[in-house]
């Protein structure tokens, strides 16, 4: 009995493009998002060890929750040194 034939569908050149895009803005994030002596990036990783955000795998929403639990934090820190 022979094996069955897999055949693979290309992406269609919009979805390769996105893809792209993503990950170009993901390693933006990962880069400049203020943690850059905590950063991980052996064998194309993109993880933050400060903020525990994998930026290649993580979903953006998880990601955009933690920028803002982190803005959160500093701007009580700041309110309760001015008061």
């Amino acid at each position: 009995m022979s094996e069955p034939e897999i055949k693979f569908e290309e992406k269609e050149p919009e979805v390769v493009l996105i893809e792209r895009i993503c990950a170009r803005l993901r390693k933006l994030l990962w880069l400049h998002h203020g943690h850059g002596v905590y950063l991980y990036g052996d064998d194309g990783e993109m993880q933050c060890s400060s903020c525990m955000i994998d930026f290649k795998r993580d979903p953006i929403n998880k990601i955009e929750q933690e920028f803002e639990r982190q803005a959160i934090e500093v701007a009580a820190k700041y309110f309760h040194k001015i008061v």
